[in-house]
């Protein structure tokens, strides 16, 4: 499927409302803005990404039946998700999804167990080792940027360069960052996987779909454009242009 016509054409699907995370000041209830239910979501000529969100969507009871549909209707599926499930479960959904977007706000355990409440960071790097080894797809690290956590960016890149994941960096453009940390956010840009995204409709709550659960149709095409020209600025010469627009 043409992964750049299918990004400008993205739907979110909301198919679970709970979470095995507690994560500061979640509130984690009701429909996502522009989610769709699945009977909805119909066949089109125009090619389509369908981000799949929560809750936690891999603790739906339909998940498999869900994804099938969506693979069924040739959609480009994006599960979004925190990655903290038993391999078996990613097992058996893998052959349905094109991209894992994972949650990971920190790579300190501490850290993430204050901004979570969830212990057991170790089993996050547990997932990554099993999609490196077994999912022929993308993987897509969703990292949420605050002023507080923006000197550890660096940080965060080094200990996950190795797995062969993208970065995808949002902060909230109405925030509270000064000149210099916005110049130091911004050269993310032109690293190697990464893509930075300002959104006004910032939330810390990536499971959600953000930054493209908005209902500002132009602001979805206007992310969809960022990510796709900064993935591409890591690609070289004319091919690899044609490659990322037809697929």
């Amino acid at each position: 499927m043409p992964y750049f016509a299918s990004l400008l054409n993205q739907k979110t699907v909301f198919i679970e409302d709970k979470c095995n995370l507690a994560c500061l000041n979640c509130n984690i209830g009701g429909y996502p803005a522009n989610s769709f239910l699945l009977k909805y979501i119909r066949p089109s000529l125009l090619h389509e990404t369908v981000n799949v969100v929560g809750g936690e969507p891999l603790q739906s009871s339909n998940l498999l039946s869900s994804l099938s549909q969506i693979k069924r209707l040739d959609k480009y599926c994006r599960v979004w998700t925190n990655g903290l499930m038993i391999p078996s479960i990613l097992k058996n959904i893998e052959s349905y999804v094109d991209e894992f977007v994972i949650y990971c706000p920190t790579h300190h355990p501490e850290s993430y167990r204050y901004l979570t409440g969830h212990d057991q960071f170790h089993e996050l790097k547990a997932v990554l080792d099993f999609l490196e080894e077994s999912f022929n797809g993308v993987i897509t690290l969703s990292i949420p940027v605050e002023l507080d956590t923006l000197p550890y960016l660096q940080e965060l890149y080094d200990a996950f360069y190795n797995y062969p994941v993208r970065f995808l960096i949002h902060y909230n453009r109405l925030g509270s960052f000064d000149k210099e940390s916005l110049a130091y956010l911004r050269r993310f840009r032109h690293v190697t996987r990464c893509a930075v995204v300002a959104s006004s409709d910032y939330s810390l709550y990536s499971c959600k779909g953000y930054p493209y659960a908005t209902d500002n149709y132009l602001q979805r095409i206007r992310y969809s454009f960022l990510e796709w020209g900064q993935w591409f600025l890591h690609r070289r010469g004319p091919m690899a242009l044609l490659k990322s627009v037809l697929g």
